[in-house]
């Protein structure tokens, strides 16, 4: 069996340059309606503009970086070292020249019988108390004599009857601060007083 090929005409000159020119055109209003519009911003038919293809390639100015700061440091707070010129002193702070300390005292009273214990301290200095009869209650009077001042005068801070009391007290000035206990029952009653805080001397005057 033989087998026949039929061979296709080739296209004449003519047609081919027919087809380039219709490429080419084609080619040319592409280029014109959008890539000159587009990327370039060039729009010689108008139809670009209405395309809204006009511009379409122009970008925003880039923005510039920002540089970074470099990092600023912190500096390190000085405190200085407390003197007794540069002492510490303010609504949560009261810092003092005077050592720490903590002591307590007895003192018995015998029926109707009265006695003193007095703290040594500078105005603004300051102690925790606690003392207690344990017993029944004597009538007391916390008070305090400035330094220089005559022997009767005297700042009364509480004054009360009952068997302890306990708190916080501060200074209002040079002198002698603590307690005067009376016993009025029948039986003798011993005191015991527990001071910390910021004191020279505890003592019975």
């Amino acid at each position: 069996m033989t087998t026949s090929t039929v061979l296709q005409p080739l296209p004449s000159r003519t047609r081919l340059a027919k087809a380039t020119l219709v490429a080419l055109a084609v080619a040319a209003a592409i280029l014109g309606v959008a890539v000159l519009p587009a990327e370039h911003g060039i729009d010689p038919t108008g139809l670009g503009r209405r395309l809204g293809l006009l511009g379409m390639s122009a970008s925003a100015p880039d923005a510039k970086p920002v540089a970074e700061n470099p990092a600023t440091p912190v500096p390190t707070p000085v405190v200085p070292v407390a003197t007794s010129a540069t002492l510490v002193r303010n609504e949560y702070v009261v810092q003092s020249a005077t050592p720490f300390r903590s002591g307590d005292m007895h003192v018995t009273l015998g029926p109707d019988k009265g006695a003193e214990i007095k703290a040594k301290m500078r105005k603004g200095e300051q102690f925790t108390f606690a003392w207690s009869t344990g017993a029944g209650p004597v009538e007391f009077d916390m008070h305090g004599e400035e330094t220089n001042t005559a022997k009767d005068e005297f700042t009364s801070y509480w004054k009360d009857e009952t068997a302890s009391g306990a708190g916080a007290f501060t200074a209002p000035f040079d002198g002698s601060h603590g307690w005067y206990w009376h016993n009025h029952g029948t039986e003798p009653v011993t005191v015991t007083v527990t001071v910390s805080g910021f004191y020279s001397e505890l003592y019975r005057p």
